[in-house]
């Protein structure tokens, strides 16, 4: 065992020697080479190299602001993302509102306009502000919702026309106490059927108006004729025809 173990040793001491000799022969090469090379050469690769050193330095300076300037964006788009919501959340809250506040003034018009149902008939009043205060809340949900009562107001002079016709027919038609009864249940039925009951009819607090009353006052009294009923007919008739002539 012992012989083997030195010729190891032995081995292993003129490996490290060769080794070394090389390592020491590539130091004394490029030394050499570059004491072969013009001064000049040697100069411009000695710069080169500092200029490679410097290069890289700013390099990786650049890389940090780079990072840096990233960062700083990634905070000012959340500050204006941020602030587009607040804007979209101000926007949305200013439309809803000016929305409801249009909406109440809407519907503020067509009342003031439905007010003119509920007193007699003047044509200015109703021709020069109620149709017009009407209609120009047209394409609104307040016009769509109120939209009845447009109608009443359009016909109200006609409808009072023909309820004048009217009466002078069932007048007439009453004076014979004989079918006085039949004659009225006839009228009650037409007047029932006519577009002027079905105008009035369709809107729900109809009754109260002006002509809406006289209409059931009339229908009340064709329910249950007696002998005044067609004098009692020629009072609300005069009166109606007044109307229209004073206009």
């Amino acid at each position: 065992m012992k012989p083997l173990a030195i010729l190891i040793l032995t081995i292993l001491a003129f490996s490290q020697k060769i080794y070394s000799q090389e390592n020491a022969d590539t130091i004394s090469n490029s030394k050499g080479l570059e004491a072969n090379l013009p001064d000049g050469i040697v100069k411009l690769l000695a710069e080169n190299s500092a200029q490679i050193d410097s290069l890289i330095g700013a390099n990786s300076a650049l890389k940090g602001l780079l990072r840096e300037s990233q960062q700083e964006i990634e905070v000012k788009d959340r500050e204006i993302t941020n602030l587009n919501i607040k804007i979209d959340d101000l926007q949305n809250t200013t439309i809803k509102r000016l929305e409801a506040s249009n909406d109440t003034l809407q519907r503020r018009l067509i009342s003031m306009a439905s007010n003119f149902l509920y007193i007699p008939y003047d044509e200015y009043s109703i021709e020069e502000i109620a149709i017009p205060a009407f209609l120009s809340t047209k394409g609104t949900s307040a016009y769509t919702r109120y939209q009845n009562r447009l109608p009443l107001l359009q016909n109200y002079k006609s409808d009072i026309a023909s309820l004048v016709e009217s009466l002078t027919q069932i007048e007439k038609d009453l004076e014979w106490g004989i079918v006085r009864n039949q004659k009225a249940n006839e009228h009650l039925n037409n007047l029932k059927i006519s577009p002027l009951y079905q105008r009035y009819s369709s809107y729900d607090d109809w009754e109260n108006t002006y002509l809406g009353g006289q209409i059931q006052i009339i229908c009340g009294l064709l329910k249950s004729p007696v002998e005044q009923t067609s004098s009692k007919l020629k009072n609300i008739r005069t009166n109606l025809e007044r109307l229209l002539n004073n206009n």
